[in-house]
């Protein structure tokens, strides 16, 4: 079987009975009994953007990661972000002058401090749109001590400040 889903997916989709082999890798790996149980993997958020290249410093690398510290678990809630910009390296990926630009970061926060909301309208909910500004508050965090500059200058910025001081366009 070949499959881009994750494993737990992946055995739902194959029903039982379809292949024997397949039912026991099944069980082997998902019974909750099993001692060799496969641990559900947590959920990554993920940005695509397209920004004006003259926005950008001109020297970020193509890749680099953000770690807000070295204390505790890599899994973290708002811990670590990888950035790549794959147009630095290939611009034909992107609209001349623009640069392609892909974040992502494990969606592992709590939910329970978003519970409060869920059934609730909240486009125009103070308490709601305080909470979202207070957890966004990542890129106001000093950058790690390794940065240089320029990458420095982007990591303070906020993602809404980033977003807010650019024209986004639409990539098709």
């Amino acid at each position: 079987v070949i499959s881009n889903t994750d494993l737990h997916a992946t055995y739902d989709l194959v029903p039982k009975g379809e292949c024997a082999a397949f039912d026991e890798e099944r069980t082997k790996f998902l019974a909750s009994y099993s001692p060799m149980k496969v641990p559900l993997c947590k959920s990554f958020m993920h940005l695509h953007i397209g920004v004006p290249a003259e926005k950008l410093p001109k020297d970020l690398p193509p890749q680099w990661t953000v770690v807000t510290t070295w204390d505790g678990p890599i899994d973290a809630p708002g811990k670590v972000i990888v950035v790549s910009m794959p147009s630095a390296l290939d611009p034909s990926l992107a609209p001349p002058g623009h640069h392609v630009i892909h974040a992502y970061t494990a969606g592992n926060e709590p939910y329970d401090i978003w519970e409060q909301f869920e059934d609730a309208d909240t486009r125009d909910n103070v308490e709601y749109q305080k909470l979202k500004m207070e957890e966004a508050a990542f890129g106001t965090m000093p950058p790690p001590p390794v940065c240089t500059k320029n990458q420095e200058q982007l990591l303070v910025m906020s993602l809404e400040n980033l977003l807010n001081s650019i024209d986004l366009i639409p990539l098709s």
